[in-house]
């Protein structure tokens, strides 16, 4: 057998090396492709975060955005109440004087006739 060998090294040796050298490559690449699919994941769940993040954001914008737009319309009634209010207070002042004009023209005229 050592002898066959010596005799056809060559051969051997031609026949081994491609499989050798399939087998280191294989892995190298198997690795390479492994790390390319871990990058591709992380890389993916990079954008669902990112992705996410600014749908939160546009939610919080909203919700501002909705906020403001309850505070301007709140204020906005807080304003026509106070007009409203100041409206009828004149109209009671008003109505008081009438009240105390007819009065004393009661007055007067129960007055004239006792």
């Amino acid at each position: 057998m050592n002898n066959w060998l010596a005799i056809y090294w060559k051969e051997t040796l031609i026949f081994l090396t491609p499989i050798v050298s399939w087998l280191l490559t294989k892995r190298h690449f198997e690795q390479k492709e492994l790390e390319q699919k871990e990058i591709d994941i992380n890389s993916s769940s990079s954008d669902v975060v990112s992705k996410n993040l600014n749908l939160y954001q546009k939610m919080i914008d909203d919700l501002e955005q909705r906020q403001e737009s309850q505070l301007k319309r709140r204020d906005t009634e807080i304003e026509v109440l106070k007009a409203e209010n100041a409206s009828l207070k004149i109209q009671i002042s008003h109505l008081q004087n009438q009240l105390d004009e007819i009065a004393r023209q009661l007055a007067k005229y129960q007055n004239k006739h006792e």
